[in-house]
């Protein structure tokens, strides 16, 4: 019996906060400690093929959440 095959889930999903917050988490630490501001870029451009469209904004707004206090 072959596997079904499902359609490719376009909205957001549950954990991909959590897990784009961690991502956003270890950036902004990364960031803080080296200050190499073009490998965090880099960095966050290859999220969008990890966490899908969008990821990349999200991560900028939890990481400048970071910064300002409003998150840990």
């Amino acid at each position: 019996m072959l596997p079904k095959k499902y359609r490719k889930s376009t909205e957001v999903l549950p954990d991909r906060r959590v897990l784009e917050m961690g991502e956003a988490r270890m950036l902004f630490r990364t960031w803080q400690w080296n200050k190499d501001k073009t490998w965090v870029n880099q960095a966050i451009e290859r999220t969008e093929r990890l966490y899908g469209p969008g990821a990349p904004m999200r991560i900028r707004q939890y990481m400048r959440d970071m910064r300002e206090g409003r998150l840990e």
